[in-house]
């Protein structure tokens, strides 16, 4: 167990391992003592010692062998080790005989694996298409100048930096295409006339000093139409890396110990920005006051209000933390005093540190619109602090702000009504902030979710909220329970025309259908009896026929079709329900023309 790790590129230290889990599995077969090496947790031991991608294949082994319903056991291990350290101490095709004869006096990258794959190098001497393509494109790379070929002589100078990236081809059978892979990492943002961009990688090193680096994203930028410096395509091109480089450490789940920012190495500037362009400075101020990081307290307070997705709860837990606040202020205050009197105001302290009143929620959401404004409105709060006109340009400006306090509220003529206070000047909120939102919410569930007028017309006897009617419209349409309540009833869809009802060219009365209606009662002599109607609608055109039954018995219907056939003509097709006179006289009719 006390073995060393092996190397990757280390086929001999394999090899040993091989040949001591071979004399180990003797020990298993024919001493009770050894069969520890069957343990679970002294595989995992044994298969730390292997590299990286060793590691990765033992899992697919594990998976397969489970997968058939069968124990991993460490005969397993020691035929897997073997076998990929028969590959890598071919004498043809060996680790050691490819990198004898490819990489031999070259220095390689630091942090790379160097080592040409098998399965590459199989490809390359047996698929010819594969070959062609290859040298093909590796040629048309040298001939664009993103690669120079060096020559055996170059290779043999032993003061002459010679670096190798491995790469391999990737062909599509169909597409008739090929792709070259190159394995390299870098983290650069660079521009030039034509576009900007910023590639990021991941650098993972562990504890055996073996380095990984991979892609994790990019993203390139066409340059606008109009004339733009290329330092102020790179600053942007920095830019660009730093909104990605933020968006990235907020969706990774892993720590990152360092960043690392850099122009390509191809970069004539090599990173530097010229100075003495004017729009590159005017640009870097800008962007270094966009980018300038909040006090720990204002990060605080907005991760709280974020919180929180209902107006009461943000309202009760401030006060809370107020409350706190204020209890631990007191005690504070209260050290210089003698002991009684403190235990006396503490006793006294536990029933009030109890519960929150009234008047600590209004304290609590007048701390909170205190800070929202102040955060938003800035500029407008100075201004008025010292007796001055609101700014023109400020979107505030119509509504003739005036300061209550800490609270800005709307100014306007309405000083002498006999309103109330909160009435006459609500007080302002800002525009699409959370805080709003969570009010609005709030309003709309206590006004049992009514429509937009009636909560526009309740928001505003307290707040004032910029473009509230949009902001109303936008709740309601975002509002699960209203859209339920609002969403339209659903229809039938109705079904095809029979072919009776829309065949042309045919008489009035040639398709009909039937039905009675009734009863009513007649004058008889001295009695009054029962009398039916029967109507006919012709499926076509619509149109109608009455007749008289006497009564619902089959014999009545029979005489009613009689004068209804004497006196609109032959009928092709006659369509009823199933009342028993209709069935009746359907089957008389039939024994009849049989």
């Amino acid at each position: 167990m006390n073995r060393p790790f092996i190397k990757a590129d280390h086929p001999k230290a394999l090899d040993d391992f091989a040949i001591f889990l071979q004399e180990c599995m003797y020990a298993v077969n024919y001493v009770d003592a050894a069969k520890v090496l069957e343990y679970s947790e002294n595989l995992k031991l044994l298969i730390q010692k292997l590299p990286f991608y060793m590691q990765e294949k033992w899992r697919n082994v594990v998976y397969e062998t489970k997968s058939r319903k069968n124990i991993v056991t460490f005969s397993h291990l020691v035929e897997f080790v073997k076998k990929d350290s028969k590959k890598a101490n071919d004498p043809v095709y060996g680790k050691d005989v490819l990198n004898t004869q490819v990489g031999k006096n070259v220095k390689r990258l630091q942090d790379n694996n160097m080592n040409i794959d098998l399965e590459d190098l199989k490809r390359l001497l047996l698929d010819e298409t594969f070959r062609d393509e290859y040298v093909t494109f590796m040629n048309k790379v040298i001939g664009d100048g993103f690669a120079t070929e060096v020559s055996i002589d170059d290779l043999a100078k032993k003061d002459n930096d010679v670096w190798f990236l491995p790469h391999h081809g990737v062909f599509h059978p169909r597409k008739k295409k090929i792709r070259v892979v190159f394995d390299c990492a870098a983290k650069f943002q660079d521009a030039s006339e034509s576009g900007y961009g910023t590639v990021t990688y991941l650098r993972l090193e562990n504890t055996f000093d073996e380095i990984h680096c991979s892609f994790v994203m990019g993203k390139a930028r066409v340059t606008p139409l109009k004339t733009i410096t290329v330092p102020r395509l790179e600053l942007t091109a920095a830019t660009v890396a730093v909104r990605t480089n933020k968006m990235l450490l907020n969706e990774l789940e892993i720590p990152i110990d360092g960043l690392y920012f850099g122009p390509t190495p191809s970069s004539e500037n090599h990173g530097t920005i010229c100075a003495d362009d004017p729009e590159v400075r005017q640009a870097t101020v800008r962007t270094i006051i966009k980018t300038e990081i909040p006090d720990n307290s204002s990060l605080g307070v907005e991760k709280l209000i974020a919180y929180f997705s209902s107006w009461m709860s943000l309202k009760r837990s401030v006060a809370w933390i107020l409350k706190i606040r204020k209890e631990l202020l007191r005690r504070v205050s209260n050290k210089k005093q003698d002991n009684k009197m403190t235990l006396v105001k503490e006793s006294d302290s536990k029933d009030y540190t109890k519960r929150i009143s009234l008047q600590d929620l209004k304290d609590a959401e007048h701390s909170i619109l205190v800070y929202v404004q102040r955060q938003e409105f800035t500029d407008e709060i100075n201004t008025l602090s010292g007796n001055k006109t609101v700014k023109a340009t400020s979107n505030i400006r119509k509504l003739d702000p005036v300061l209550d306090g800490d609270l800005l509220r709307v100014g306007g003529r309405l000083i002498k009504s006999k309103m109330p206070e909160k009435c006459k000047h609500p007080i302002i909120l800002p525009k699409g902030h959370h805080i709003s939102e969570l009010i609005l919410r709030q309003i709309h569930m206590d006004l049992q979710h009514s429509g937009r007028n009636h909560l526009l017309a309740h928001l505003r006897e307290t707040y004032w909220l910029i473009n509230a009617p949009s902001a109303v419209r936008k709740l309601i349409s975002k509002c699960v329970v209203c859209r339920r309540l609002s969403a339209p009833v659903g229809e039938q869809k109705m079904a095809n025309l029979p072919s009776d009802r829309i065949t042309p060219d045919e008489p009035p009365f040639s398709r009909v259908g039937v039905d009675y209606f009734g009863p009513f009662e007649v004058k008889q002599r001295r009695c009054r009896i029962k009398r039916y109607g029967a109507i006919f609608t012709c499926l076509s055109s619509r149109a109608i026929h009455l007749e008289v039954a006497a009564s619902l018995d089959t014999s009545s219907y029979i005489n009613v079709l009689r004068r209804f056939i004497a006196r609109r003509g032959q009928v092709e097709k006659i369509r009823s329900d199933n009342g028993t006179n209709f069935v009746g006289a359907e089957r008389e009719l039939k024994k009849r023309i049989k």
